[in-house]
């Protein structure tokens, strides 16, 4: 009996067909070993395992036909209208974090960056390295650190930066 699995046809349209997913296959075991009636487990338990992933494939459905506004912007940073980084700090902060951004693994199911509301193509996976590296990117990251901590960071320079630019 083939199975078509209908989280996988979801997540990949097309893919499922003949596959299944870990949870899947075990609600299949269960259905097996249920025919048998050993280990007490109960006719229907398959179904039952089956239906408990319907609200699961539902919400998948529903966030894949949302139209791409989901991924919207995030909302401006709370702070006050005069607050000021300095650049030579900002500056600090992005250099460490572009040498960190360097040495850390990018998994590559993530095709997203939150902070630059930037998505890549799961056929381009080195581009969100490269993203994630970039110098935009690490002052965005630096920005949004040192305004959400303005206490923290004591100004080290007197060439003003706006947290907004």
């Amino acid at each position: 009996q083939e199975f078509n699995s209908e989280l996988i046809n979801v997540l990949r349209p097309g893919v499922g067909n003949g596959r299944v997913t870990t949870f899947e296959a075990c609600a299949l075991f269960l259905e097996e070993v249920s025919q048998f009636r050993v280990w007490g487990i109960p006719a229907g338990a398959s179904e039952q395992a089956q239906s408990g992933m319907k609200p699961l494939v539902e919400a998948v459905r529903a966030r894949r036909q949302a139209p791409s506004a989901t991924l919207a912007a995030p909302a401006p940073l709370a702070r006050h209208a005069s607050h000021k980084i300095p650049k030579a700090e900002l500056d600090r902060w992005a250099d460490a974090l572009q040498v960190t951004a360097k040495e850390a693994a990018v998994p590559p199911e993530v095709r997203h960056c939150c902070i630059c509301n930037v998505t890549v193509q799961p056929s381009a996976p080195g581009r969100l390295r490269d993203h994630l590296v970039g110098r935009r990117h690490c002052l965005a990251v630096a920005r949004q650190h040192l305004a959400g901590n303005a206490d923290l960071s004591a100004p080290t320079a007197s060439e003003p930066v706006d947290a907004a630019s």
